[in-house]
């Protein structure tokens, strides 16, 4: 099974942080991110976002430029302040080959305790993606195959 976490691209300032739309430059990396990538995402069986704004324009051009073409599911277990034990449980029911578009530090927090890395050591940047495997979506159950930055 395959897990990929993309953290959504640079988002412009908007007092109002839900809906922060992405920039011309988070547009274009999480293009290239997805056309690096397209081979790797071509399993993908389903998706999973933010509703958060950033998120949502993310999974927009990765899905499109990628060619994933499965429907997608916004869920509130991705936004970037949901307490990982809620995410770690919704991932715990998931199989096949998954993607996520989503926040930090949510984003960092998974990666670590799913490749049962040191908490507080894995920050992930703006339209970077993470692709890890193994035999369950569960902490400790997977192992980073390939990090991919814009």
């Amino acid at each position: 099974m395959k897990l990929f976490f993309l953290r959504h691209g640079e988002a412009a300032y908007n007092k109002h942080d839900d809906i922060r739309e992405l920039t011309a430059r988070g547009c274009d990396d999480v293009k290239r991110v997805a056309q690096h990538q397209r081979a790797a995402l071509a399993d993908v069986q389903r998706v999973f976002v933010s509703p958060i704004t950033r998120a949502q324009q993310t999974a927009d051009i990765v899905c499109r430029e990628a060619h994933i073409l499965v429907p997608r599911e916004t869920v509130d277990w991705l936004i970037h302040e949901m307490p990982l034990s809620e995410a770690l449980a919704a991932l715990a029911r998931l199989d096949g080959n998954v993607l996520l578009v989503g926040h930090q530090p949510l984003a960092g927090k998974l990666v670590e305790s799913l490749c049962g890395l040191h908490a507080g050591t894995t920050s992930i940047g703006t339209a970077n993606m993470i692709e890890m495997e193994g035999d369950a979506f569960i902490s400790g159950a997977l192992h980073i195959v390939h990090h991919q930055s814009p």
